[in-house]
């Protein structure tokens, strides 16, 4: 912020005053008229300014304020539209001005405090926080961020939903069978087989099946990405299990 003070006399020295007590804005400045004066952190409601130059001087003919900046507070993540798992690690963005100490930051669902999250250093900006268990599934949620009388909400509600666990099983003469979690629907994918086990074969992050067939020999993996079968041993086996064994 800029003030300026204006004189048409000689040389120039200026000052304002906070009660009856003038401290200086600048020594000395040409006299062309005004002075661009970055305004010090100095409160009051009952400022002066106070020119000279030489055996001339005046002052301001009634106080003016000198104000404090607005104290500000931004949510700039996640501000809308955003889907997250109960239980997984998010981040959180802000921006502030003009405050001091930490920031809350609390969870909110239409407008009701769903969690705290912590509070953090206002001019630390980010912070990574665990999507609370437990809450209900659905929209409407919000961060606030809050110090003193500065606050502000996310722009839009995101979501936040539970991960639940698909079920694939065998029935003796009947098939493999695929329950999704989901829509409770069952979907038949293979003939009958003796064993099953599940997991990440081709590292696309969606868990592959393998199973030991009955009526046909071998060892058999329904890949997620391609959703079909292929034998891809032709012994049969009496357990099956799957994991990153050689860690790569």
């Amino acid at each position: 912020m800029l003030a300026q003070i204006s004189t048409q006399t000689g040389p120039i020295n200026g000052g304002h005053i906070r009660g009856s007590t003038f401290s200086s804005i600048v020594s000395s400045t040409p006299n062309d008229g005004c002075y661009p004066w970055p305004v010090d952190g100095t409160i009051s409601s009952r400022c002066l300014v106070r020119i000279s130059g030489g055996s001339a001087a005046d002052s301001s003919d009634s106080v003016f304020s000198i104000v404090s900046p607005q104290a500000g507070l931004q949510v700039l993540s996640p501000n809308g539209g955003e889907r997250f798992q109960a239980g997984s690690k998010q981040k959180i963005r802000w921006r502030s001005s003009s405050i001091a100490g930490n920031v809350r930051i609390e969870l909110l669902r239409e407008d009701s405090l769903a969690a705290i999250l912590d509070e953090y250093p206002h001019n630390q900006g980010s912070a990574s926080f665990d999507v609370p268990l437990g809450l209900p599934a659905g929209g409407g949620y919000r961060i606030r961020a809050s110090q003193g009388y500065a606050s502000d909400l996310s722009d839009g509600a995101f979501e936040i939903f539970v991960q639940k666990d698909d079920l694939v099983t065998t029935r003796d003469g009947k098939g493999v069978y695929y329950r999704n979690s989901d829509t409770g629907s069952e979907t038949k994918l293979a003939e009958q087989a003796e064993l099953l086990a599940c997991g990440d074969l081709d590292r696309d992050g969606i868990d592959d099946l393998v199973r030991v067939g009955l009526a046909e020999s071998g060892v058999w993996v329904r890949f997620s990405s391609t959703k079909s079968w292929a034998k891809v041993h032709e012994l049969s086996a009496r357990q099956i299990v799957v994991g990153d064994t050689n860690g790569v």
